[in-house]
């Protein structure tokens, strides 16, 4: 089994912005979900986050791999898609990452990582960390991610929790909302070396489409 590969877009743009952008990312993504490979797609609107200046929307798109991303397919797409409009490019800041799913936690701890689609609920929690470490604490810095999925996968109305490595070495822990209990992110676990700008956000899902 080859591990399960995500695409993650982080988009800034201001809240009057957002209805245009919410109406061109919906046809967007329908193009997406024509390329061979991939599953799903998930944006959802920034609902709460402690950081200093966090996306105000979040895209998750869910593939077979990461290899998708380098395949004929979506280099056709590339080049049939008409990309973003002209007059909403001068209006928005993106920032793109790809990676490989590579540790999954459930309430009761560590679980095996499958190819099977992961359920979800109403809302998403990221928390991108930066790979840049101070040197020789590499292994306890992902001992210390796992710790803290770990624990906020057993938080209630929390169904699981991913954790992402990056093309660039970077991670991502992507948690999986299922109940209705509102969610404060400033008081879930962080590791140890996040820094400030490292911080959970909340996102309300507002769009899921499958192939």
């Amino acid at each position: 089994m080859t591990e399960p590969g995500l695409l993650y877009l982080h988009t800034w743009l201001d809240p009057e912005v957002d209805e245009r952008f919410s109406s061109w990312c919906d046809a967007h993504h329908a193009e997406h979900l024509t390329v061979p490979g991939f599953r799903r797609v998930r944006r959802g609107k920034l609902v709460a986050s402690e950081a200093g200046d966090p996306p105000r929307f979040l895209t998750v798109y869910d593939l077979d791999d990461v290899g998708v991303l380098h395949s004929d397919g979506y280099e056709a797409y590339r080049q049939r898609s008409s990309g973003l409009p002209a007059d909403l490019a001068p209006e928005l800041r993106f920032a793109r990452s790809e990676g490989t799913e590579v540790g999954r936690f459930g309430p009761d701890g560590r679980l095996e990582v499958d190819d099977a689609l992961v359920e979800g609920g109403p809302a998403l929690l990221t928390l991108f960390l930066a790979a840049e470490r101070p040197a020789g604490q590499s292994l306890a810095v992902l001992d210390d991610i796992d710790d803290v999925a770990a624990a906020v996968a057993a938080t209630d109305g929390i169904g699981l929790v991913r954790r992402i490595s990056t093309a660039n070495g970077d991670h991502v822990l992507l948690a999986e909302v299922t109940g209705s209990r509102p969610i404060d992110p400033s008081a879930l676990p962080r590791p140890g070396a996040a820094t400030p700008d490292e911080a959970w956000g909340l996102y309300e899902l507002e769009h899921t489409a499958t192939p």
